[in-house]
């Protein structure tokens, strides 16, 4: 791909947000580049502190860490309504209790019930205020989680940090290498900040202010699909709320019992702040998802499907590939091309034989031929062993 025009869509994108299609800083020569789409699910956060991998087990490396910051280690879908790690947080979302029994004794299933929950909701008038609860609880339990496993380690470093570590030199040479640019996509279906907070610690100038910001830089657009946990959406209320609060989750009991209807498609909000009425922008985590499903604006997932069409190389960490929704988009957008070759899809999972299977089921629903499909075990063991490897050998090999 390097050296090739852009074509007039890859144009319009970069147009639009100001790229130099000539290159990176004081690179100069053909228009083209290379695009790596990073795709990165719950295992990645799971598994986000090399020093505490996932597959040490539950005692910690050294003593002095103790005990506390492995309990807080982010959860699987399977561990969100854990009574004995999590109860505090129903007690925050009263409205919550009522659907706490089904989804713990669904477990580990939960995200069939949720969805069984949510289709039943349609009909049961109670349900709906329940689980605009869980969407509270679920929150503060990822948000505080996070926060705790992270503040167990004074650096607060992640796997996420070890990745830019390496990403952005590598990214920087290969633009250099090429006279183009060198763009990274990410796709993220966590709630978490831990990627953002490797992005803005790491690069300068990288502001996720407002919401725009999160696709506006040219080295990193990050779309945040199923939403996040510093995100909040306003409401459009039938009323005229009272009062105000310098908290955004201050707004649950009235969005709990409001006075009249609202609707959720008021504008997108990022960080605390003095809010109007808002509720927690973020997706059930239920078995299958619509196009509806999507908690991010609008204009993110146009930016995306521009994207797509562009991809050489795609990075998969602890993601099982079976959001049908996103898959569903890809294939429309990879449909269009008449080339289905990309250079690579590597994956990173638990095992070998997992990553194999994610990678078998992402290229044959999408419609994708990478040259190679590299597998890694673990996120931990992929920054540590096998990263330098991954940037020298896969994505630095010759473009399509």
């Amino acid at each position: 791909m390097a050296g090739k025009r852009f074509s007039s869509l890859d144009e319009r994108w970069l147009e639009q947000r100001g790229v130099d299609v000539l290159g990176e800083g004081d690179s100069r020569g053909s228009p083209g580049g290379q695009l790596l789409l990073i795709i990165v699910g719950a295992g990645a956060s799971y598994d986000s502190d090399w020093r505490r991998p996932a597959d040490r087990g539950p005692l910690p490396i050294n003593p002095t860490w103790g005990r506390l910051g492995l309990a807080f280690r982010p959860p699987l879908a399977k561990d969100l309504f854990d009574e004995d790690r999590y109860g505090e947080f129903v007690a925050r979302y009263p409205p919550s209790q009522g659907l706490m029994d089904q989804l713990r004794a669904a477990a580990p299933a939960v995200e069939q019930e949720l969805e069984r929950i949510r289709d039943l909701s349609k009909r049961q008038k109670h349900l709906p205020r329940q689980l605009l609860a869980v969407r509270y609880y679920l929150r503060d339990v990822v948000a505080q989680t996070t926060r705790q496993w992270n503040k167990a380690k004074p650096d607060e470093m992640t796997n996420f940090t070890r990745l830019m570590t390496r990403l952005e030199p590598w990214r920087q040479q290969r633009a250099r290498e090429q006279g183009a640019q060198e763009r990274v996509a990410i796709v993220t279906f966590n709630y978490d900040t831990l990627f953002e907070d490797a992005l803005t610690n790491f690069l300068p100038a990288f502001r996720l202010n407002v919401v725009e910001d999160y696709t506006s830089d040219p080295r990193y657009q990050l779309f945040k699909l199923h939403g996040s946990v510093n995100w909040w959406r306003e409401a459009q209320c039938d009323w005229s709320p009272s009062g105000g609060t310098t908290d955004p989750a201050g707004w649950a009991p009235t969005m709990f019992d409001p006075p009249a209807p609202f609707y959720e498609n008021g504008e997108f909000r990022v960080g605390a702040g003095a809010y109007l009425p808002c509720v927690p922008c973020l997706a059930l985590p239920t078995a299958t998802k619509g196009v509806a499903d999507f908690a991010c604006p609008e204009a993110h997932l146009a930016d995306l499907k521009l994207l797509l069409p562009q991809v050489t190389d795609v990075l998969i960490i602890g993601w099982k590939g079976i959001e049908g929704h996103f898959l569903g988009e890809w294939r429309l957008v990879q449909a269009s091309k008449r080339d289905p070759t990309i250079r690579s899809v590597t994956v990173v999972d638990a095992t070998h034989e997992a990553a194999s299977e994610i990678a078998y089921r992402v290229v044959s629903t999408v419609g994708i031929t990478p040259q190679t499909a590299p597998t890694f075990e673990t996120f931990s063991g992929f920054v540590v062993d096998k990263l330098d490897g991954y940037l020298q050998d896969t994505l630095s090999a010759p473009a399509v």
